[in-house]
């Protein structure tokens, strides 16, 4: 929860990881994606969510800092802190794809691997943004990670991962 407050890096880094949302009704309808298959990717979440946490050094330091209104100083060591993980985030598409396919609804799992990915690409690019003191593209990054991850987040409920998933608070 405290990197979805710093800004979509946080929770962009593997947008699959956020399979879930307070605010997202369940879904009532039968799993698209094979439920053992849900099982392991809740599994590489979990595994991911620790590799950046390890690599960041700890809880994100700047709790007050405001992703749509940020200021320069504060911005800069805030990319600092995330661009400690960029070497885990940049293999995520691969370890997703090393993950395989499940029994059924690869074409639903293949759409949330593709939405992941725009997010894994939006999240890096706003780390380098943050560093770089680039304002005006560190909001636009974060305007454009809301929009994906509520989208992931929305496909994921659909297609049977749960609110309550070890990938809803990973990233």
């Amino acid at each position: 929860m405290r990197k979805r407050i710093f800004t979509g890096v946080a929770v962009g880094v593997t947008g699959l990881c956020l399979l879930g949302s307070p605010g997202i009704a369940q879904a009532k309808t039968t799993p698209t994606i094979t439920p053992s298959f849900i099982a392991k990717v809740n599994t590489f979440c979990a595994a991911e969510a620790t590799q950046i946490t390890t690599a960041e050094g700890g809880s994100f330091p700047y709790p007050n800092f405001n992703p749509y209104a940020p200021d320069v100083k504060t911005m800069r060591l805030a990319g600092a802190f995330f661009a400690k993980a960029l070497s885990v985030r940049q293999v995520v598409p691969q370890q997703l794809e090393a993950v395989g396919e499940p029994t059924s609804g690869q074409r639903q799992w293949n759409d949330l691997k593709a939405i992941d990915a725009e997010s894994n690409r939006i999240a890096i690019t706003q780390v380098h943004d943050a560093q770089a003191g680039n304002v005006k593209g560190f909001v636009s990054t974060v305007r454009q990670l809301t929009s994906v991850q509520n989208d992931l987040v929305k496909e994921a409920v659909k297609d049977g991962f749960t609110k309550s998933s070890p990938c809803t608070e990973a990233f």
